[in-house]
């Protein structure tokens, strides 16, 4: 059965390789199918935890996923473009510390996509990634992200703030967390960062302040302007009163 299976995912991956644009459907439907056959153990929380022997999955990331993800036009088949996030996502397990800076600047290019699904699966994406633990000791630290930091900042609240204060709904509460786990990350390196950072989340907070219509959101939020606090006064307490002129402004 399994031969089988793998056996209908090359034919179906060939068919797309025939017309790229109009079989898309085809390469969506075999990355579905090796995720459901690559995963022998995990959970949607924790992602693949196992794998099955017979599929292998970091040869499928490099010739079928990345491929996808270096496209320089973001905004090219969006679900494709979210099914090859969704498989990183899922397969983050097997996203190590060299494979990273490889990997991850393809994802925060993907933070500029015009499609609302695609920026926030590429902000989850990002989040899980960089929550992996090898025991209880987190697998990634500043010095992994510390090359891509800058623009993955720049890109994480160029996606945050689109739209915002409109009527339609601009709290992405995945961006959001993805911020505040980047913080948590990143730790005193931030602090080169600190002014900008805190004159966009001062105008998030008074947006938020207006109409706070989305818990989830501002409890993020509210973490990560805690956590800059912590971090970045720890390696530079005169920021301290930086911080007290910037956050109190909103309330």
């Amino acid at each position: 059965m399994l031969r089988s299976l793998v056996g209908s995912e090359m034919c179906i991956r060939d068919r797309y390789q025939a017309n790229t644009t109009g079989n898309w459907k085809s390469k969506d439907a075999a990355i579905y199918l090796v995720v459901a056959l690559g995963m022998r153990n995990g959970t949607y929380s924790l992602g693949a935890t196992g794998l099955n022997d017979h599929i292998n999955i970091p040869q499928f990331l490099e010739q079928h996923i990345l491929p996808e993800m270096q496209d320089s036009n973001v905004n090219n088949n969006p679900i494709l473009k979210a099914d090859a996030i969704k498989f990183i996502t899922t397969f983050r397990h097997q996203i190590t510390a060299p494979v990273l800076p490889h990997v991850l600047p393809l994802i925060i290019n993907h933070l500029k996509s015009s499609s609302y699904v695609v920026r926030s699966y590429a902000a989850g994406c990002i989040e899980k990634v960089l929550a992996v633990k090898d025991g209880q000791a987190a697998r990634f630290g500043v010095a992994d992200i510390q090359s891509s930091l800058s623009g993955l900042l720049e890109n994480l609240f160029g996606s945050l703030t689109i739209g915002m204060g409109g009527n339609d709904k601009w709290e992405n509460e995945y961006t959001m967390k993805a911020i505040l786990r980047v913080t948590g990350v990143a730790k005193g390196a931030l602090a080169p960062f600190v002014e900008p950072l805190m004159g966009q989340l001062n105008r998030v907070l008074e947006c938020v302040c207006g109409n706070p219509r989305n818990p989830q959101f501002n409890h993020y939020l509210f973490e990560t302007v805690a956590s800059l606090i912590r971090f970045v006064c720890e390696a530079n307490p005169p920021a301290v009163e930086q911080f007290e002129n910037v956050v109190m402004d909103p309330f």
